[in-house]
């Protein structure tokens, strides 16, 4: 869980939020963007950048 609260605490405000919305809440990157105002390419690229610093902190931690 540490690990899990280090990926998640590293990432920016807008990022942990559209991340929650997205994978606890199932929101799809259009219902977010519209309820935050922006379009939904903003979102997504705010979900890439944290599923990839999400992805960096854990990397290692698998093994294949």
């Amino acid at each position: 869980m540490k690990l899990l609260d280090k990926a998640l605490s590293s990432l920016t405000e807008k990022q942990y939020k559209y991340l929650i919305a997205r994978y606890v809440a199932n929101k799809s990157a259009r219902e977010i963007a519209e309820a935050e105002g922006v379009s939904h390419q903003a979102i997504e690229k705010h979900l890439n950048a944290a599923v990839k610093k999400v992805k960096k902190m854990f990397k290692g931690f698998f093994r294949k």
